[in-house]
């Protein structure tokens, strides 16, 4: 407790020491103050100020490059937030996403100082499809904080919308060359030495474009990529150090990536010397070269920027209020660009002193006028005074302090006219204490106490006296060097006892070393110094060891060594020494046993005697001799070698092969099997060498069968071709070209090869036709049926004969005495909008009951009140659904229309689906000349016979009789057609189809006849064609047309189901034009198709052109 209470004492007195210290330093001037962060001051935009925007796309990202002032700021984090989240965002991170068009201001704020911010205007575009060439003041380059990888560039608008511009083409494509126009692949590898540069190219495509192409590069080091697109590779640049450079342009990306290299020569370069002269906006280039291999390299200068002067007069002077407007030009050489800037408004010249207009006082402000002095300008202003405040008399005390309350003391004003007051408080005096009377007196480790009293207010507080203190005695007993000694403390007053140990003496050490362990021969021995007094020791120290004393004959002893095993010719023997070193015991004596002679150490040692070696057999001369060890045959080698003459080794060396004997064939008794075309042939010999035992004599003969293999002949075909079967009216032939080897077999006949090449389909020869004989004659709106029978096969072949019949405008059959007999409508027939304005009235629905009508030109109809209208002019206006509930006559619930024809003079241009549906149908006997539109017209009219001329204008007729199953012969086709797109589709009674060699303009023949079941023969096809998609789809065409133009570049589903079709004639195949590239589904399901000569190779796609062609023969 006492350790406590002391070392909070000592914490006490250090820190009032040390606030003391602090107080008097300031004091002298503050020495001592706190060390202040450096807070930001100011933030800045990279690349632009703050009265640029920004221009971007929508959904295009970009970094904000941004920079703290000054660079020592101890906090430079900042936070970023936008004025339109639905215009732009921006992240935590600094990146703005456009959103939508239209503008948003972006703040960049200071975390550690909120009043530091920069702000950044913002304008997103949609993307364009032009660009504008904008005249900048600096490089439109924003890069990103250091350590951020440099991200594309801002482009930074003009602050003045009225810069000036060019509008170019927009950029399509982008791609990198090299300097002599090489292109560069996307992402490929370029190779530069380090200290080496190059230049790059940005093909921008097309030509035309005004795009500006933007450099980056990805990597900060030592590869440097100029606007220009030099790129320069600095001398210390790491080998292998890579960098991707990227072109940038509208959106656009092209790249490569630079790899650094170790080059051929050690350069040496000269200082750099400008070459290109910069411009304002324009980098210029310097150039050093290599004193050892004369290479250039280069790197960009940069920019100059623009030198702008003002120009006198102003565009616009400023006023105390307007601000002006001045003009400055760059006065470089050849420049000559402009800019304009805001000249701050002068501000205004107060009138000096103001007029007073109302006097201060003690408490409330005054008021002050001030006019402007500059000609012209009436600007005033007013400016508050401030309150005068009171001045105090010397105070009246209105309530006494005492020792521990506080007093009161009350000013007066002393301003004439004012009644101000005010009151302060009095301090309290404080106690006056005395020293008091003791009430428990202290001890040596309690202390006491007293009681003191205020000599003014006897107010009484408690006070606590402090310890005594012991009075030590001290008895000591002194230390030995093994045993510690003590110290004991017993206080006079209280008797209190504390006893301290004392440190141990210094040990006293014998002069000389004594011998702990002696050293033996394999053992280190250990001695030290001893203390005289103790059992301690010290520097302890080894013995080196004496090491074995063998009696090898060494140092003129006699050598005693044992040899045991002796040595042979390869092993080695081995020879045994004893160590002779008497032991000694603790006290270096030598041990002696029970005989009375010295012990010894006994330790063996070992060590080689060297073999003999062999004894090689020799000749008289010296030389070895060899002995066979195993006789050679036909196939395996003998063996021989040198054997060793001494007792007891069998070794030998130098063992060599003798070479096998060889079989020896008995050709003339060989079996021989003939080769085949295909199958190997073969020869068997047996060998007749004879075998020689051991002793000498034949045993027999070797007997080892040998079996040579006859290669195949292989195939020799002859070169002309041989039919192999004959062809039919419908079915094809086949021939091939065939093999004309012959071999023997093995029971000596001789045969010849059965193989064939080259093996191809003889068109069918078709049929001998007789002429077509009439089996039922056409009728009024029903083909008749004709036959004719082949001569050979007694095949019958049936196709539709046309009526021939056709509906004159008067309703009067060309083939027969039919009629049809129109009566004219009135308003009473129909559903019609009136517009007596315009003088017409809007037919939109037929709900008469007459089923044979004609639309009249002019029309008188009834008015909402009950009278008639004149004569007004019938029109339509098209757009009829595909519904019958909607249809101008499909949806007359009273009737349906059988004849329909209209005068000349009904306004109608537009015919789409206008009696789609109209089931009972037969004809429509006139059509005004200026309809233009006939999409879907007569769709699902399934009684339709006739229909009178179509117009001349008519440009395209898609699906205009689409379904129409009861027409049977075509109407004519005006000659300006170009589409016939699914005209005719479904027509499934249609015997003939219309002449089309009229119609110059046609391009399109898709799905026009697909579904015209009773079809037989295909049109004469105009040179113009484009199209024939499912043109003949499910039609009977006997033949495939010959004469399909050369414009047409596919074929699918052309001839699809056409199951009259039986073969292909090898000429429609020949003359197929090489411009098709796409043959698809284009014969799928011809059952009866049996034949098809090859593809044209110059048709790159064919996809199932013969699927479900059932009968086709396959070559």
């Amino acid at each position: 407790m006492k350790k406590k209470s002391r070392s909070r004492f000592h914490i006490i007195v250090g820190m009032s020491l040390m606030i003391a210290g602090m107080t008097a330093a300031t004091a002298r001037g503050g020495e001592i103050q706190a060390k202040k962060k450096v807070m930001p001051k100011k933030i800045r935009v990279s690349g632009a100020a703050e009265s640029s925007t920004f221009c971007m796309s929508v959904g295009d990202s970009k970094k904000i490059g941004y920079s703290v002032a000054p660079s020592k700021a101890a906090n430079k984090k900042v936070t970023f937030t936008t004025s339109n989240k639905k215009v732009a965002k921006v992240t935590s991170k600094g990146i703005i996403k456009g959103i939508k068009e239209g503008k948003a201001t972006v703040t960049i704020r200071s975390k550690a100082k909120k009043t530091v911010k920069a702000k950044m205007k913002v304008r997103v575009e949609k993307k364009a499809e032009t660009t504008k060439a904008v005249s900048y003041a600096a490089p439109p380059v924003l890069f990103a904080p250091a350590g951020d990888p440099i991200l594309e560039p801002f482009p930074v608008m003009p602050a003045k919308p009225d810069a000036p511009s060019s509008v170019g083409t927009a950029a399509t494509g982008l791609s990198l060359a090299d300097e002599e126009g090489n292109p560069i692949a996307e992402g490929a590898v370029v190779e530069i030495a380090a200290g080496e540069s190059i230049r790059l190219k940005a093909v921008v495509t097309p030509v035309t474009a005004t795009d500006k192409v933007i450099w980056s590069n990805d990597f900060l080091g030592g590869i440097n990529v100029y606007q220009s697109g030099i790129v320069l590779v600095t001398e210390d640049t790491p080998v292998d150090t890579t960098a991707k450079i990227t072109a940038s342009c509208r959106g656009l990306k092209a790249s490569c990536r630079i790899v650094v290299i170790k080059g051929p020569c050690d350069h040496e370069w000269s200082d750099w010397l400008v070459t290109s002269e910069p411009s304002c906006m324009m980098e210029g280039v310097e150039t050093s070269t290599c004193s050892k291999c004369s290479k250039k390299r280069e790197r960009a200068a940069a920019a100059l920027g623009h030198n702008f002067q003002k120009k006198t007069p102003l565009v616009k002077e400023p006023t105390c209020t307007e601000v002006g407007e001045a003009e400055y030009e760059c006065d470089r050489a050849g420049c000559g660009e402009t800019k304009r800037e805001i000249v701050k408004a002068n501000g205004h010249t107060w009138s000096v002193p103001g007029e007073v207009l109302e006097e201060p006082t003690c408490t409330k402000k005054g008021k002050i006028k001030y006019t402007c002095t500059v000609d012209g300008c009436d600007g005033e202003k007013t400016e508050a005074i401030d309150a005068l405040g009171h001045t105090w008399d010397e105070g009246e005390i209105k309530k006494s302090p005492t020792c521990v309350s506080t007093g009161i003391r009350e000013y007066h004003c002393i301003v004439e006219d004012c009644t101000g007051t005010k009151t302060e408080n009095i301090e309290p005096t404080g106690h006056t204490w005395n020293y008091g009377e003791v009430t428990s007196e202290p001890t040596c480790v309690v202390g006491g106490k007293r009681i003191s009293v205020c000599l003014t207010c006897s107010a009484k507080r408690n006070i606590t006296i402090p310890a005594n203190g012991h009075d030590w005695e001290v008895e000591t007993i002194e230390s030995t060097c093994s045993v510690r000694g003590t110290e004991t403390s017993t206080c006079k007053v209280c008797k209190e006892v504390r006893t301290k140990t004392l440190a141990l003496k210094e040990h006293e050490l014998e002069d000389d070393y004594r011998i702990d362990v002696p050293a033996t021969c394999t053992e280190v021995g250990k001695r030290s110094k001893h203390c005289k007094n103790c059992d301690y020791r010290t520097d302890i120290r080894n013995i080196p060891l004496l090491g074995h004393l063998y009696n090898d004959g060494k140092d003129g002893r006699p050598d005693e060594g044992v040899i045991d095993p002796k040595p042979t010719c390869v092993m080695p023997g081995i020879k045994t020494y004893t160590c002779q070193r008497a032991l000694l015991d603790d006290d270096g004596k030598e041990l002696v046993g029970a005989d009375g002679k010295p012990v010894l150490c006994g330790k063996k040692r070992t060590e080689l005697v060297t073999s003999l070696g062999h004894d090689w057999t020799k000749d008289d001369k010296g030389k070895e001799v060899y002995t066979q060890d195993e006789p050679p045959t036909c196939t395996l080698s003998g063996t021989k070698s040198v054997h060793c003459e001494r007792d007891g080794c069998r070794a030998t060396k130098n063992t060599s092969l003798i070479a096998p004997l060889g079989h020896d064939w008995d050709e003339a008794s060989a079996v021989i099997v003939e080769p085949t075309c295909t199958e190997e042939g073969s020869k068997t010999s047996t060998c007749k060498r004879e075998v020689v035992g051991e002793d000498g004599t034949v045993t027999g003969t070797c007997g080892t069968k040998k079996l040579d293999i006859l290669s195949p002949l292989g195939h020799k075909y002859d070169t002309a071709w041989t039919t192999d079967l004959e062809p039919v009216c419908s079915e094809p032939g086949r021939k091939s070209k065939h093999c004309l080897n012959k071999w023997k077999k093995a029971d000596g006949t001789e045969e010849t090869c059965s193989s064939q090449i080259e093996v191809t389909l003889i068109q069918p020869k078709g049929h001998t036709w007789s002429a077509w004989g009439t089996k039922t004659a056409p009728s009024h709106g029903k083909a008749g049926l004709q036959e004719r029978t082949c001569g050979v096969c007694a095949a019958v072949q049936s196709r539709f004969a046309a009526d021939g019949h056709h509906y004159d405008d008067s309703g009067k059959c060309s083939g027969c005495s039919e009629k049809l007999t129109t009566v004219k409508t009135t308003y009473e027939d129909w559903e019609y909008i009136l517009n007596e304005a315009e003088g017409s009235v809007l037919l939109k629905k037929y709900i008469g009951t007459k089923d044979s009508i004609l639309i009249p030109a002019k029309m008188r109809v009834m008015r909402a009140d009950g009278t008639l209208t004149g004569e007004l002019t019938c029109k339509f206006e098209g757009g009829y659904e595909r519904r019958t509930k909607t249809g101008v006559f499909a949806s007359n619930k009273k009737c349906q229309v059988k004849a329909v024809s209209f005068e000349d003079g009904v306004q109608i241009t537009d015919m789409e689906n206008m009696f789609y549906g109209c089931a009972d149908l037969i004809a429509v006997l006139h059509i005004p000349e200026k309809v233009t539109n006939m999409l879907g017209t007569f769709k699902d009219c399934t009684s339709l016979l006739s229909v009178g001329a179509l117009p001349k204008e008519i440009t395209e007729l898609p699906e205009t009789f689409d379904g129409c199953t009861s027409l049977v012969t075509a109407p004519s086709l005006p000659v300006k057609v170009t589409s016939l797109y699914g005209t005719f589709k479904g027509c499934t009674s249609l015997a003939e189809a219309p002449d089309l060699t009229k119609l110059t303009a046609l391009k399109n023949l898709s799905f026009t006849f697909s579904g015209c079941t009773s079809l037989s023969e295909a049109p004469a096809l105009p040179a113009t064609l484009t199209e024939l998609t499912d043109t003949f789809r499910g039609t009977s065409l006997f033949e495939v047309p010959e004469d399909i133009p050369e414009g047409v570049t596919k074929l699918t589903t052309t001839f699809y189901g056409c199951y009259a079709l039986e073969f292909i004639a090898d000429s429609a195949m020949e003359k197929l034009p090489k411009s098709i590239q796409v043959m698809e589904y284009t014969f799928k399901s011809c059952k009866n198709l049996t034949y098809a000569p090859p593809i044209p190779k110059t048709v790159g796609i064919q996809v199932y052109l013969f699927e479900e062609c059932d009968k086709k023969v396959s070559a």
